[in-house]
């Protein structure tokens, strides 16, 4: 199974260096990942999701190319899940 690390806001507003609207607005326009939910009102980031949006603008990909980027990760971010499930369900978990 992979390992799967969890980031809380406060901790990807440190790493992303960005105000918690300036987030939102990213979030809202695509061209930040969103978070998963974790359960009631609780969420948080996949690292390296988070990771990887910041290593595209370190290398300056323009807006087009990061949104497509998110579309990416969500789509990974969905069929790695469901590849853990059916893992999960074939050893009767």
């Amino acid at each position: 199974m992979t390992d799967i690390t969890i980031l809380r806001l406060p901790d990807v507003l440190i790493k992303s260096g960005s105000k918690r609207s300036t987030l939102w607005q990213h979030i809202k326009a695509g061209l930040f990942v969103p978070p998963i939910k974790l359960g009631g009102r609780s969420s948080g980031f996949i690292k390296h999701e988070v990771d990887a949006i910041i290593a595209a603008h370190a290398v300056g990909m323009d807006d087009t190319k990061v949104k497509e980027l998110v579309i990416k990760l969500v789509e990974k971010r969905k069929e790695s899940a469901s590849k853990l499930l059916q893992e999960l369900v074939a050893m009767g978990g």
